[in-house]
């Protein structure tokens, strides 16, 4: 109760804008319509305007405490008038009929404006000490409810500055922890413009929510450009732009599993379209010029897939259709194969053999005569085609199985085994990449079955290859540092390796490593013999782990010092020149 009294009173006298901000709300409105001055009547409960209590006439008079009149009679001179003061407010009808969170603010106010203080409290009659109490209880709803407010606030900041997912989420629990006795409250304006806010990011989250439910079934159906779900593909591709016109941004680190297969799918859709729209257009562009240059014209049919034929078909190319295509280029088709059987031999690629052997099939239903050495060489490359396919089978399969593996937990040489040998046969040396001919021309099945293995060959292994780092989550263990003084560490360090191309992982069974820091150790090193600056030294201990093949290894003791004028800057230094030296030793112990 002294701190409420303390705190109503110096908010009264030294804080403008609360008193202001108060006087212009509910409560000290209808604390306005209650005149100062009149005889010393009690907090009766009466209509009309009750007085304010007082200094009794001639020094005399009585304070009756109560509500409606009755209560207990103090002797002379016994009186508080500041009590009176507010017990005259707290039972005017109009107070006792507000709502909870306006008669608690305004009962605060009265506090404050009353001049009630300690001095106050012994002369309190029962019923004065009844609304103490309640002012007592007011003020922890109070202090409550400024936390609820202020949690708001800081979220829908937060959220104003980057509309995501979680930045609404954070919003919405905020919201919800609201309660009637908040609402209530002062500000009816302000509050009221919160809410709306608060309501609006609600609603943004919902509309984001909605459009991923959505997709999600379309994602299970996409398998990449596929000529024969078309439509699919314009469902998830016209998906992508709905994206792209929500008010929240979509991060798929913030997304579960299935929502982030709708986005991904959803973008691989959007691009496979506009892929496919920039091979129309260089056709279409190709056909202005082909009466004197039936090359290009060729080599733009070529390049056309299924899936634009699919498009065509249906519209893609107004003015045309397939079967005007195939005849325009039946003239120039030998000389055009003959042309780029040249350059594939130069230089074999995947996209290359599938333009020739669909130029070939385009011969064969023309009747087009090829040459001996022409027929030959085409049987070469559709055996290249034929060795990719066989090669991707067996990578959608192996990384289907070790899947399956990590479901069921344990470990499985044969496995194992069968990982290092596939990713032996189509990474590129000394990288867990594609190799760039079965890169040239793959699905976006393929190529996730080909990220888990590249995963798993890493995780097997605990080395990294070129490009092993985009293969791999990365997790920062801070769970041994209690000096808030280390935490900037673990964030540098979290920052090094995203920045190092790993993918943030958000706890140690979701990474693929680990790096524990432990040991924390600061102090004051004096200065610098060459600069006079101030010294701050910090030794870590570091160990890294590969979170399926169990192996770790320890970094040691890491050493940093930092140096500076201003302390907090050395100490800034101190961490940076840490995270540096864990992060090149971890990738010192992988091999990177």
């Amino acid at each position: 109760m002294r701190k409420i009294l303390t705190t109503a009173r110096q908010l009264w006298r030294d804080a403008p804008n609360w008193r202001r901000g108060v006087m212009a709300a509910g409560a000290v409105t209808l604390l306005a319509l209650i005149p100062v001055g009149g005889n010393g009547g009690g907090g009766g409960g009466g209509g009309g305007q009750p007085p304010v209590a007082g200094p009794p006439p001639g020094g005399g008079g009585t304070y009756s405490g109560g509500g409606g009149g009755g209560g207990t009679v103090n002797p002379v001179g016994a009186v508080s008038q500041a009590l009176a003061c507010l017990g005259t407010r707290a039972n005017h009808p109009a107070m006792q009929k507000a709502p909870e969170g306006q008669r608690c603010e305004g009962l605060v106010a009265a506090v404050g404006s009353c001049g009630v203080t300690e001095a106050d409290l012994p002369r309190a009659t029962p019923a004065q000490r009844d609304i103490l109490d309640e002012v007592k209880t007011c003020g922890g709803k109070l202090e409550a409810s400024d936390a609820h407010w202020a949690a708001l606030a800081g979220a829908l900041a937060e959220y104003g500055k980057r509309r995501s997912l979680a930045g609404a989420k954070s919003v919405a629990s905020a919201r919800s922890n609201l309660e009637q006795f908040d609402l209530d409250r002062a500000g009816t304006q302000d509050k009221a413009a919160a809410v709306k806010a608060a309501d609006q990011a609600g609603a943004d989250r919902d509309e984001a929510l909605t459009l991923l439910t959505a997709l999600s079934p379309l994602a299970r159906l996409y398998s990449g450009a596929d000529s024969q779900n078309l439509s699919t593909v314009s469902d998830l591709a016209e998906g992508y732009k709905k994206i792209g016109m929500l008010k929240i941004a979509i991060d798929p680190a913030e997304l579960g599993a299935a929502d982030r297969e709708a986005v991904e799918a959803a973008t691989d859709a959007a691009r496979a379209i506009e892929e496919s729209d920039r091979r129309i257009a260089a056709l279409k562009a190709a056909d202005a010029r082909r009466a004197g240059e039936p090359l290009p014209y060729v080599r733009a049919v070529a390049s056309l897939t299924e899936f634009d034929r699919a498009r065509i078909a249906q519209g893609a190319l107004p003015g045309t259709d397939l079967a005007t295509i195939d005849k325009a280029v039946k003239s120039s088709l030998a000389d055009a194969i003959d042309i780029m059987l040249g350059e594939y031999g130069r230089k074999t690629t995947l996209t290359a053999a599938a333009q020739l052997l669909r130029l070939q099939g385009m011969a064969d239903a023309q009747k087009v005569e090829l040459s001996g050495t022409a027929r030959e060489r085409l049987e070469g490359v559709a055996k290249d085609v034929a060795g990719h396919d066989k090669r991707m089978e067996i990578v959608r399969s192996v990384a289907a199985d070790w899947k399956a593996l990590r479901q069921r937990g344990g470990s499985d040489a044969g496995v194992e085994e069968r990982v290092k040998q596939i990713m032996a046969a189509v990474a590129a040396p000394g990288t867990i990449e594609l190799n760039s001919f079965d890169a040239g021309d793959v699905d976006a099945a393929t190529k996730s079955a080909f990220a888990v293995l590249a995963q798993a060959f890493v995780e097997i292994t605990g080395r990294l290859a070129k490009g092993g780092a985009g293969a791999l989550a990365a997790y920062v263990d801070c769970s041994r540092i209690s000096d808030r003084l280390i935490k900037p560490v673990c964030d540098k360090l979290s920052a090094l390796l995203v920045g190092g191309g790993f993918r943030a992982g958000s706890a140690p069974g979701d990474s693929v490593i680990s790096i524990a820091l432990s040991n924390p150790a600061l102090r004051d090193a004096g200065r610098d013999a060459k600069t006079g600056m101030p010294q701050r030294e910090l030794k870590l201990a570091a160990r890294l782990a590969w979170s399926y093949s169990g192996r770790s290894a320890d970094l040691g003791e890491i050493v940093a010092t930092g140096a500076d004028r201003d302390l907090q800057t050395a100490l800034d230094h101190v961490h940076s020149n840490a995270a540096k030296t864990i992060y090149e030793r971890a990738m010192a112990q992988l091999g990177e």
